[in-house]
């Protein structure tokens, strides 16, 4: 059958009555074309059923002008699925907030994701919790951000957990602090790491305490550092240890004063080595005594100089010996000359050798008296040298022998000459025998006369050559016989002997003696060289007969030339010969003479041949006889001649 329809124009179109469209059969309503259909008034419009609005095609109702979508009534929102998602954005915003709400579950599902960002503030007023339910997660992204900000706190409260996950972060940057108070925790659990992290400092104050302690791990990494920073109080103190432990180093830092300053026990002890070494100076520096007494050691290991030298005195003094213990080289290198004089001697005392050998000579310098006295053996072993270097006297003066005596050899020449000058007696006789043979020559001469007077015999012996060759007139003077005696023959020969008194060279053995090097024979005074008995004469070698000088030689008494052998008196050089005098050579036996060679005869003047005993002459021999000069046969005297 033809629709009656089919032979109007738009002006009888337009002039149907409310009756006629009442009436309109489902064959007529298809037998309107798209430009008769938006030929009908708003006034027509109303007169529709909503069982013939259905019955519309898609082409017809997306034809429809906005004027004629607006001017439907709720009760005929009566539109399929596939009428309302043929409606442009346009057509959809026409509608009234009324209309809107009448829509079923179904009708809203079947809406485009762009048909919602038209809506008007009305119009998105106008959904109801229940249509927000039934919306899927691409209508949800499809609200502008002004219009999820517009959302009342119960339409918000309709959204599913999955449809709060689809936000995309521009919408969830327009939530308000009202709206988010206003969401259910498994709401709330629902936001991802991403979406918490585009919240900013402001909205993330708008969660309540319950929401805050929802929140997983995952979220809380998501915190941005603005956000922790700006942590309400009661927000921060609902923190779960679970939730607290998951901050991130990043998060850490950004954690503030007040914040910092609340950490209990628990939380301090749940902060990662990594998460403590993060914290800023300051904020390290905030921390009260008795936080920082709550650092387990592998929390203080982790600390940063910076840190460590933010350190207040009275929070130093606060660290315990095991604390101080777990500090490594490098840390106790960044610690403050004021800080070090603050800490106890029982904190000083836990630092490992490791551990002290990173003090710098500037720190060592400004330790007090009192905390140098208390390092160990094992510290005191380990400083280096030029921390050991910058020890003053005032400081030496306070090391106990034991502490001295666990220097090392090394250590013990890097001392100052004014270090070791400060040695008290007691001090300098602590020395180990392998400390005193390791001072230098420098070192050595440094030594005060009671300093040096002290020394014992053990430590005598131990004094290397080349230290008592440098020896000054003073010290040489001042050696006393026991400690001369107890120098070895290897000693000796480094012994400066021209300062030696009679006396002392008196004291010598026959083996020191005769350990005398040519050099050191050379450099016996006259008048000491007149003292030694004729016993030492006797045991000098060949060596050192042949050193002497003239003048040495000249000096000899008759009865030292006396007590000289005949190898030691073949040893004598020409040029010797005339410096001996003519009551010495009287004093010569025939064995003497029996060691001159013929050169050594023919030295001889005529006075010390005429001295020579008529005996001793009777002995020479004939090729001795023949070596003597002319001259010196005219000095022969009666006596000498009638023994021949």
């Amino acid at each position: 059958m033809v629709s009656f329809i089919t032979s109007y124009n738009l002006a009888q179109i337009a002039s149907m009555s409310r009756e006629t469209i009442e009436a309109l059969t489902r064959t007529d309503l298809a037998a309107l074309t798209t430009t008769q259909a938006t030929a009908l008034t708003t006034s027509q419009m109303t007169a529709f059923s909503g069982t013939q609005i259905s019955q519309l095609s898609t082409r017809q109702v997306s034809s429809l002008s906005r004027a004629q979508i607006q001017a439907l009534l709720p009760s005929q929102m009566s539109f399929t699925a596939s009428q309302l998602f043929a409606l442009s954005s346009a057509q959809f915003a026409s509608l009234d907030a009324e209309d809107i709400a009448f829509l079923t579950t179904t009708q809203i599902r079947a809406l485009e994701a762009v048909d919602f960002a038209a809506l008007s503030t009305t119009q998105l007023a106008a959904i109801t919790p229940t249509q927000i339910a039934a919306m899927t997660q691409t209508q949800i992204k499809g609200f502008t951000p002004s219009e999820i900000g517009a959302l009342s706190t119960e339409q918000l409260a309709a959204f599913a957990p999955t449809q709060i996950a689809s936000l995309v972060a521009a919408q969830v940057k327009a939530l308000t602090q009202t709206q988010i108070s206003h969401l259910g925790t498994t709401q709330t659990g629902a936001f991802g790491q991403a979406q918490i992290a585009a919240m900013s400092a402001s909205q993330v104050q708008g969660f309540t305490t319950e929401q805050v302690n929802s929140f997983s791990t995952a979220q809380i990494v998501g915190l941005t550092t603005t956000a922790i920073a700006g942590l309400a109080t009661t927000q921060w103190e609902a923190l779960t240890l679970a939730q607290f432990t998951a901050f991130n180093t990043t998060q850490v830092k950004s954690f503030n004063s007040t914040q910092i300053q609340s950490l209990d026990a628990t939380r301090m002890g749940a902060l990662a080595p990594a998460e403590v070494a993060a914290l800023s100076s300051t904020q390290f520096a905030s921390l009260s005594t008795t936080q920082l007494g709550l650092l387990a050691a592998t929390q203080v290991k982790s600390l940063t100089s910076a840190q460590l030298a933010r350190l207040s005195t009275e929070q130093i003094a606060a660290l315990s010996t095991t604390q101080f213990g777990a500090l490594v080289a490098s840390q106790i290198a960044g610690l403050t000359t004021t800080q070090l004089n603050a800490l106890a001697t029982e904190q000083l005392s836990a630092i490992s050798a490791t551990q002290i050998a990173g003090l710098t000579a500037a720190q060592v310098r400004q330790l007090s008296e009192t905390q140098i006295g208390a390092l160990t053996t094992s510290q005191i072993a380990a400083l280096g040298l030029e921390e050991l270097g910058a020890l003053n006297s005032t400081q030496m003066t306070v090391l106990s022998t034991t502490q001295i005596g666990a220097f090392s050899a090394t250590q013990v020449k890097l001392l100052s000459t004014a270090s070791i000058n400060g040695f008290s007696v007691t001090q300098l006789q602590s020395f180990l025998p392998t400390q005193i043979g390791a001072l230098t020559a420098t070192q050595v001469q440094g030594l005060g006369t009671t300093q040096f007077t002290s020394l014992t015999t053990t430590q005598w012996s131990a004094l290397t050559a080349a230290s008592l060759g440098a020896l000054t007139t003073t010290q040489l003077a001042s050696i006393g016989t026991e400690q001369l005696q107890s120098l070895t023959t290897t000693q000796i020969k480094g012994l400066g002997i021209a300062g030696l008194s009679s006396d002392q060279f008196a004291a010598l053995s026959t083996e020191q003696l005769s350990a005398l090097t040519a050099q050191q024979i050379r450099a016996i005074p006259v008048t000491a060289i007149q003292e030694l008995t004729t016993t030492q004469i006797s045991l000098l070698r060949t060596t050192q007969v042949s050193a002497l000088l003239v003048a040495q030689l000249g000096a000899l008494s008759e009865q030292q030339i006396a007590a000289l052998s005949s190898t030691q008196f073949s040893s004598l050089l020409t040029i010797q010969i005339p410096a001996l005098s003519e009551a010495a050579l009287s004093a010569l036996d025939a064995t003497q003479l029996s060691g001159l060679d013929t050169t050594q005869m023919t030295a001889l003047n005529s006075t010390q041949v005429a001295a020579l005993d008529s005996e001793a002459f009777a002995s020479l021999t004939t090729t001795q006889l023949r070596a003597i000069t002319g001259t010196a046969l005219t000095a022969l005297t009666d006596d000498q001649v009638a023994a021949m």
